[in-house]
């Protein structure tokens, strides 16, 4: 029973779910933190929560930003993209 054929593939399944197990949690609560900080920079206008909220972020700047020119660029009267 020590080196069984099954233990490894065992061994893996069980280390590929406790992964999908634990990063989805922690996800989940990372993103509602953010948006919880952001409500309140928008809420209160105040300059630390919305320095708390871009710091906290996981995603780089060229992750977010794409849909947000992608728009500005169907909004602008010529037709091109309206400066950052």
């Amino acid at each position: 029973m020590l080196f069984d054929p099954t233990l490894l593939p065992r061994l893996q399944f069980a280390w590929v779910i406790a992964w999908h197990i634990v990063l989805p949690a922690f996800t989940i609560a990372a993103m509602s933190f953010i948006a919880m900080v952001e409500g309140l920079a928008l809420a209160t206008g105040r300059v630390a929560y919305a320095r708390v909220s871009i710091t906290s972020n996981p995603w780089p700047l060229y992750f977010r930003f794409p849909a947000d020119r992608v728009c500005r660029a169907c909004r602008s009267p010529s037709g091109q993209s309206l400066p950052q």
